[in-house]
């Protein structure tokens, strides 16, 4: 899944900075991490992508860094982020659906369409202002 073409509306339509990098033996080891931080003047929201876990995990900092450890400030929930559509998605009539959060590809679109209804409604998003 290509994260910057998923979120490109971040940066088409409320000017969002974007940079993609990759750092190298994190943790103490040989671990690779992707990034991918959208920002502006006011905070900077970055995906954080563990290759080797397939872990995904999502940041807010107080600015862009290129400093892995900077970027990766505070933790956020995306899900606290119109919970209705997460919702929608995470369910089968009122059973979980299983293993929807193992998905990263499903876990980045659904969190996409809800940022999107949420930035029509709110002007910012984890103390970001865009």
């Amino acid at each position: 899944m290509n994260i910057e073409e998923l979120f490109a509306f971040l940066m088409k339509d409320y000017g969002l900075s974007y940079r993609y990098q990759k750092f190298d033996n994190c943790f103490g080891g040989g671990w690779t991490a992707q990034t991918y931080s959208f920002y502006n003047d006011s905070g900077c929201f970055t995906i954080h992508f563990l290759l080797q876990k397939n872990e995904l995990d999502f940041y807010r900092a107080s600015r862009f860094s290129t400093k892995r450890e900077e970027l990766c400030e505070k933790m956020v929930d995306v899900s606290s982020i119109e919970p209705e559509i997460w919702n929608k998605h995470t369910k089968i009539w009122v059973f979980n659906r299983p293993f929807f959060w193992w998905n990263s590809n499903k876990i980045l679109s659904v969190f996409a369409e809800s940022l999107k209804v949420h930035l029509a409604k709110n002007k910012d998003f984890f103390g970001i202002r865009v």
